[in-house]
């Protein structure tokens, strides 16, 4: 605990930020490189940034903003942009994402230096501090990109191809694409050293104290930033309890030797943003009436179906269909439990007086259905989360929260107690309901 408060005491996280990539272009990268796979733990982040003064309430808030942010960024990219939201289009992570998500340990550069990142499908590029987290001139390894003809942001004076992005409400960061040599710690596997990484080094910022050590994108937009193509084409995570700070299982896989396992359904990839193909919803062993062509990725919009990502712990679905989740669930609630319903400070939350831990053990399953039979089941922690000290509240919200309405969400609530295993080249996801910790046995 004392060496992780230790490096990220200079990392005070940012509010609200959105991360734009202004850079396109082609690069010759080893995308089908065969290396053993990668397996390690994912940090929780208040073992990262330790927060004891932190409430129940500081952190159902910061839940909450965190997830309508994400669900912004992501409608907006898969959208391929929009002139009135295009400071929407770049999220990567904010203030409150980076309190609940969860961190990437790895080394970069020689003599390695140790850096955090944090996990996001949502991005495509692993990106680092080189301000105050890892200084480039240190490094036998560290090589710059040259400056190619269509480098957006122009060169740098040591004609390196530069990358800026921009935050909303002013913070902005500018730095170069560049090669480095990334040293990782397997669980089992000692140090595994992957050269040529290609990442992000940023070493302007407008407001150093506000901004997170790193991202580790597992997104693929772009073929030559991803180090998921890098690596092999296929990852996975497994979260236990994502709100337990001692589960010590949490972890992420990373290669060829990714475990492909459970039930498999079609991967889709828009504009960098994973998609599922859904096909419905049961609490219970009742399916809900509500329409699966609401789910359908369109033809003459962007911005519809079902994206999977891990950047928003809440899941969100079209206005119709929350509708009908949120009647069924109220009305269980109100049938079954013995608690008491409170006035909802947004209008379509569903909150209720309780502890969740004590009062809701028994209720029913919810099923998210995916094509060929593959579904994520959701017990009450996964569907209901604690917002205050005794309130909690259904972990769904309508999508028409944002103005994009017809596009939905599977949040990471929704996930955790599975191993999500993607697999690019063959276009699968695969969901396996499992113990975490059983996945350290192999």
């Amino acid at each position: 605990m004392a060496t992780l408060l230790a490096f990220v005491n200079v990392f005070m996280l940012f509010s609200s930020t959105l991360l734009i990539f202004h850079v396109h272009f082609t690069l010759s990268v080893n995308t089908t490189m065969k290396v053993k796979p990668l397996k390690f733990k994912l940090h929780h982040p208040e073992t990262v940034f330790y927060t004891p003064n932190a409430t129940i309430e500081d952190r159902g808030d910061r839940l909450l903003k965190a997830s309508i942010n994400r669900l912004y960024y992501l409608s907006a990219r898969a959208g391929g942009g929009d002139p009135e939201y295009d400071a929407l289009a770049g999220l990567v992570t904010s203030r409150e994402l980076g309190r609940d998500g969860f961190f990437v340990d790895f080394s970069i550069g020689d003599p390695p230096v140790s850096q955090f990142a944090l996990m996001d499908t949502g991005s495509d590029l692993v990106w680092v501090d080189c301000l105050t987290g890892f200084d480039p001139s240190e490094s036998r390894t560290f090589a710059q990109y040259p400056c190619l003809a269509d480098c957006n942001n122009g060169c740098s004076s040591t004609n390196g191809c530069m990358l800026q992005i921009g935050y909303v409400g002013g913070f902005s960061a500018g730095g170069v694409i560049a090669r480095e040599k990334f040293t990782f710690q397997s669980s089992r596997e000692g140090d595994t050293i992957v050269n040529d990484v290609v990442f992000g080094c940023f070493r302007k910022f407008s407001k150093t104290n506000k901004i997170l050590p790193g991202i580790f994108g597992l997104g693929d937009l772009r073929t030559e930033f991803s180090i998921v193509k890098k690596m092999g084409s296929k990852f996975s995570y497994c979260l236990g309890n994502i709100y337990d700070e001692s589960y010590i299982y949490n972890q992420l896989r990373l290669g060829e030797g990714t475990f492909l396992e459970g039930m498999e359904t079609p991967l889709s990839n828009y504009v960098g943003v994973y998609h599922v193909d859904f096909e419905g919803i049961s609490l219970g062993e009742t399916r809900l009436d509500i329409d699966p062509n609401l789910f359908k990725r369109g033809t003459s919009s962007l911005r519809t179906g079902v994206a999977i990502d891990t950047g928003s712990h809440l899941s969100w679905f079209v206005p119709m269909a929350f509708k009908t989740i949120r009647s069924e669930v109220a009305k269980l609630i109100d049938q079954e439990f013995k608690v008491r319903r409170r006035y909802e400070e947004e209008l379509w939350e569903l909150c209720y007086f309780g502890d969740l831990a004590l009062d809701f053990q028994s209720f029913p399953h919810m099923k998210f259905h995916l094509a060929n039979g593959a579904y994520l089941d959701l017990d009450s922690s996964s569907l209901f989360y604690q917002k205050q000290t005794r309130v909690f509240c259904l972990g769904i919200g309508p999508s028409n929260e944002i103005r994009y309405h017809n596009f939905s969400l599977i949040g990471l609530m929704a996930q955790q107690k599975h191993n999500i295993a993607y697999d690019l080249t063959g276009k699968k996801l695969y969901i396996q309901k499992i113990n975490c910790s059983l996945l350290d046995e192999d």
